[in-house]
Parts: C-alpha cells; structure tokens; sequence
C-alpha cells in the first residue's frame, strides 16, 4: 500500500478550521483548569496547557468578552467566579450505552488516530459528567471485544478521511472486484463503516459519476488540491438528507 501527499496538502480554509478547532479546545481546556483549582498563576496555566503565557492571557481575555467571571490580574493570578464551572452533562441509561458502545466500537475498528481518539475521549469524559451519568457510562455492559474476525482499518483510511475534511483530490490505483486495476482521480466526499469494510463514496472524474469505493481494494492513491462545491456532483446530489438509507441501499452509484 502506497500512500503518498502532494502539496500542498491542506487549502488555506482547511488550516483556518483546523486552527479554530484547536483554540476552542484550548479554550475548554483552560476553563477546565480554572475550575478545579483556586488562584492560579499565568504561567502555571501556560505551563500544563502547553502554550505561551501571552495565549492564556489572550484566551482569559476572550471568556471574559464572552461573559464568563474569571476574577484575577497579571502577576497575581486567576480564577473563576464563585458558582461557576463548566457545565456537566446528565445522560440517560441508553445514552450512555450508545455513548460507550460508539467509542469502543471506534476503538476497536477504527484507525490508529481515530483508536486514539476514542481513548482518550472516554478518559476525559467523566470531568464533564454528573456523578450520576459517568457511572451510567462506566457500568454500560455493550462492549465491542476483541476478535479473530476483527479486520484491521486500511492503510490509508487517515489519508481518506483527511481528504474527506478538506475536500482534497484523491488519485488513487484501485483494483475491483473483477480484478481489473485502474488509476483515477477522485472527489470524495463521505466515508461509510459497514463492517469489516469501508467505502469512500466519491465524484469520479474519470466516469463522471458517483462511485463508491472499497477502501480495502485502494492500491495506492496521492492526496491533490482542494475541489470546489459543485452542484450535481456533491454528497448531498447522491443522498439527499431526506433520504435516511445508507449509501450502499440507494443504487444511485456503483461499488466497483
């Protein structure tokens, strides 16, 4: 399997998303480090966030505009008002089962970023639960256990969903069922989990038509520059949001 990234990978929309992304988490987090500790230094929050002091005084600075109470001034401290903390989540009995089995099932079937991700999401999870939810999580009994028949996640699944993201070209080798092995260029645009197989449903430029693609038959592909929207050639041409089946069910393109 071959995986190669042409450049320019990410399109200046794509960096400015992935940038708003990572302040807001920023953000989250340094509220919750406000929450669980008194009066906190500047440099204290820079130092377990991992970012300049100048961040975290930009950060308080924007929670403040925003209305939240964090009491405190350079030099001496922060913290945040009385009665206020992040806001915890209450969850059902069946949320929570649905909440665990999604993420073991991630973790379980899905690359090693998104394996990761899914870890690390259930670890982090409690701080933002009432006592009476984390324990409705923690006790959920649908697991996703290890097994023989467990298929592991394309070599190129993170690639895929990295172009999915950012609605970058894709040319890629791909052998169908036949046995026929082509090369083309491709939009995708969704990637389905009907397990133990993937599919990328994509615009082909080479059919000019919708496929849908086994990831697991993909040879090799390159990542290539940004698409743009384009009516008649978009996910939603191919599954309107009032159709409720998956892509596979509609017959509206060929897996090949």
């Amino acid at each position: 399997m071959t995986v190669t990234r042409a450049q320019p990978i990410p399109s200046p929309a794509a960096a400015t998303d992935a940038g708003q992304t990572g302040r807001a988490k920023r953000v989250l987090d340094l509220l919750e480090e406000l929450s669980g500790h008194g009066v906190t230094r500047a440099a204290d929050l820079a130092e377990r966030l991992g970012v300049s002091t100048r961040t975290v005084y930009r950060d308080i600075a924007l929670l403040r505009h925003q209305g939240v109470p964090i009491a405190g001034d350079p030099g001496v401290g922060y913290v945040l008002g009385r009665h206020r903390r992040v806001p915890a989540m209450t969850l059902s009995t069946d949320e929570a089962d649905a909440l665990a089995l999604g993420l073991r099932v991630v973790f379980r079937w899905g690359d090693q970023a998104l394996a990761d991700a899914a870890a690390h999401l259930y670890d982090r999870l409690p701080r933002s639960l009432l006592p009476d939810a984390e324990r409705s999580l923690r006790r959920s009994t649908l697991v996703a256990p290890p097994s023989s028949h467990l298929v592991p996640a394309p070599a190129c699944l993170p690639e895929l969903r990295w172009a999915v993201r950012h609605r970058l070209r894709v040319w890629l080798r791909y052998t169908a069922e036949s046995g026929r092995t082509t090369a083309r260029t491709v939009r995708p645009l969704s990637i389905a989990f009907f397990a133990p197989i993937w599919i990328v449903t994509t615009w082909c430029e080479l059919r000019e038509d919708f496929r849908s693609l086994r990831v697991d038959r993909i040879e090799a592909l390159e990542l290539g520059r940004p698409f743009p929207y384009e009516p008649g050639r978009e996910l939603a041409d191919y599954l309107p949001p009032s159709r409720a089946s998956p892509p596979s069910a509609t017959g509206r393109a060929s897996t090949v």
